[in-house]
């Protein structure tokens, strides 16, 4: 798609500053299907030539990417509501306390891309139900999916325990790799010019004490990012082996 047929380019510095941004990635050919183009109804298919097969096709693949996100997010919003009590009950604003924020906050944008792709996934499945009405065709039964979503109430007490979060894992994965990568680049300008000495207050001297608080930061984060990593890659061994745990058989009365 074009600058021109995209209704979401040409923001100027002005109005970046003005509104929130938000930026949801989806994995290539999630959202690819019948007459849609990077993630956008395109229009240009004709009701005569309509393929309801396809369409099913790609309404099934919706909905089961939907419900993969929809455990996901869900897991996400549990998992910051006790990360939250705990993260309340501690005291001062020391190193480890920053960390801590750190987590929440990369977890708390994690839960918020989710949730949006979950809408957006919606969207979708809605779009499709509306394009089978069109031509007509048998309707598969439809449970209100722009409002309808996931909840606690439909899972057993102990669903958390097992869960594999296999999706936020791969984002925690995918932030870590990428602030690996920026450390590397820090450390490296670091080392370039960790020989100068400039004068105090001149434009060098203040590029290098930015260059050195970013590094701290980044460091923060990098650890944040590992701790979550190795929480949710934890869950997701445990939930593979309580999947290959014999189960109790069930007793007929």
């Amino acid at each position: 798609m074009s600058s021109t047929e995209n209704p979401h380019v040409g923001l100027t510095k002005e109005e970046m500053e003005k509104y929130s941004i938000f930026q949801i990635e989806f994995n290539g050919g999630e959202l690819q299907g019948p007459d849609v183009e990077h993630g956008y109804r395109a229009y240009k298919d004709k009701l005569a030539e309509r393929d309801p097969d396809a369409l099913q096709e790609y309404l099934e693949r919706l909905q089961e990417v939907r419900r993969t996100t929809s455990m996901e997010t869900l897991y996400i919003w549990h998992c910051l509501e006790a990360k939250e009590q705990n993260f309340y009950k501690l005291q001062g604003d020391d190193e480890q306390v920053d960390i801590a924020r750190r987590e929440l906050q990369l977890l708390n944008n994690i839960g918020s891309d989710f949730a949006s792709r979950e809408a957006i996934l919606a969207y979708h499945i809605d779009d499709v139900l509306k394009r089978l009405k069109q031509i007509q065709h048998p309707m598969p039964e439809s449970n209100n999916t722009l409002i309808k979503a996931q909840s606690k109430q439909d899972l057993p007490p102990d669903w958390m325990d097992h869960f594999s979060p296999q999706l936020v894992a791969e984002q925690v994965r995918i932030n870590w790799t990428r602030q690996k990568d920026m450390m590397s680049m820090i450390e490296h300008s670091t080392a370039l010019h960790k020989d100068l000495k400039p004068e105090p207050g001149t434009p060098q001297a203040a590029q290098i004490e930015h260059i050195r608080e970013s590094a701290e930061i980044l460091k923060k984060n990098v650890t944040a990012t590992e701790r979550l990593l190795k929480e949710f890659e934890e869950q997701i061994h445990r939930a593979d082996e309580y999947a290959t745990r014999p189960q109790p058989k069930s007793v007929d009365t």
